[in-house]
């Protein structure tokens, strides 16, 4: 990947990276029209005793619950809480309907999968990243977010950890004119970008980039 540096014409120096504070912030802020998410908890507390918190709980545009974790710095430590985060959720899904009660009726919980993606936002990332990710069994996307100016930002999809997973997908070809449909689709669709993902929910097949195209 490329080393991208952001120098400040004006002030003659380079731009310096987002804090996580801010980055967070500035993700939840415009999480529906960039990531295409629906944000139902900041700064949400699990554990009392250690100040555990998940920083981001969002819902996809397939009703799938997304954990947002941030990170800075080009070598830090890909994952670090995250899957803490995820194993709580799994545990504690009497809870989280709990949480998503208040914005959201009971048909729309009922269509929503407890089996959370893990997206990773920080100021950049390294071919080490994705070949970290890669050997994790679920859904991870890296995206870059860097400040261009006071009023640009860049979301940069840079890897993911799987390109097709149908570990949730139930629907069956039965017949051979719709599997080769399918196929055609499939292929059309993935050739669109290395950054496209389809996912199986259900009977739903999804394709997204960083939000969803299909």
């Amino acid at each position: 990947m490329s080393d991208i540096k952001l120098w400040n014409k004006a002030k003659q120096s380079l731009v310096a990276p987002l804090p996580v504070v801010g980055m967070q912030a500035l993700v939840e802020e415009a999480a529906k029209d960039v990531l295409g998410l629906r944000i139902i908890a900041k700064n949400y507390s699990i554990d009392a005793n250690t100040n555990e918190m998940i920083p981001t709980l969002a819902l996809d545009e397939s009703n799938t619950l997304v954990v947002i974790e941030y990170r800075q710095g080009k070598f830090s430590k890909v994952v670090d809480k995250a899957f803490v985060y995820i194993d709580y959720i799994k545990q504690n899904i009497s809870k989280v309907r709990m949480l998503l009660r208040a914005n959201f009726s009971e048909e729309d919980i009922r269509s929503v999968s407890f089996e959370p993606r893990l997206i990773i936002i920080g100021d950049d990332f390294n071919r080490y990243d994705d070949y970290a990710i890669k050997q994790l069994p679920m859904q991870i996307d890296l995206i870059k977010c860097q400040v261009m100016d006071q009023s640009l930002v860049l979301f940069e999809k840079n890897f993911h950890s799987k390109s097709v997973d149908h570990t949730r997908f139930r629907y069956t070809f039965r017949d051979a004119v719709v599997q080769s449909l399918y196929q055609q689709i499939k292929d059309f669709v993935l050739s669109l970008g290395d950054e496209v993902v389809e996912t199986g929910i259900g009977d739903v097949l999804c394709y997204r980039k960083i939000k969803h195209i299909v």
